[in-house]
């Protein structure tokens, strides 16, 4: 029976941020994709011009997706870490398994490329120009490559550490590889 409880409360440490992760996935998917149309309609033509003066700014827009896209990827890295210590009857501590990891993935790949496109989009009328398409573009085939990487060393550090032997050997030339 207390072995039970020891491996419930381990399953707990490690789905809880998941719970949290998935949460915030949902609200600011939610948030990223209602505010800025409900604050389009509320904003006068100049500010809306205003706004589409910042947003078609190709450096700014290149930092914030980039900003985005490094607190996001490191938000998923801090979810997919492994719990340190085993329960008593465990030989290797719980963590999250590819089915569990890779979805978490494309979520944040999805959430990520939603800002981008309602940043770019806020404030214009019309389309926004080839440039702009261009770089949520480049942004997004960046996060996803971030969101894959960061799936592929957390799930091959598990791998490769849990074999006996040489195991952070190999894992250190693979990890070398990935980079």
């Amino acid at each position: 029976m207390e072995g039970e409880q020891a491996r419930a409360a381990e399953v707990e440490k490690v789905l809880a941020p998941v719970r949290s992760y998935s949460i915030l996935m949902y609200v600011g998917s939610m948030v990223v994709s209602l505010a800025p149309r409900m604050v389009e309609d509320a904003m006068s033509p100049a500010a809306a011009a205003t706004a589409a003066r910042v947003v078609s700014d190709v450096p700014l827009t290149c930092l914030v997706f980039a900003a985005a896209t490094a607190l996001m990827q490191g938000k998923l890295a801090r979810v997919l870490e492994k719990v340190e210590e085993a329960s008593a009857g465990a030989d290797r501590p719980l963590r999250l398994t590819p089915f569990g990891a890779w979805p978490l993935a494309v979520i944040t790949w999805a959430f990520v490329t939603c800002f981008c496109v309602n940043y770019l989009t806020f404030g214009h009328v019309g389309a926004p120009s080839c440039l702009g398409w261009t770089v949520v573009a480049v942004a997004s085939a960046a996060n996803l490559a971030i969101a894959a990487r960061t799936v592929n060393v957390t799930l091959l550090e598990e791998d490769f550490a849990g074999r006996g032997g040489g195991g952070a050997e190999e894992f250190g030339r693979m990890a070398a590889w990935l980079r």
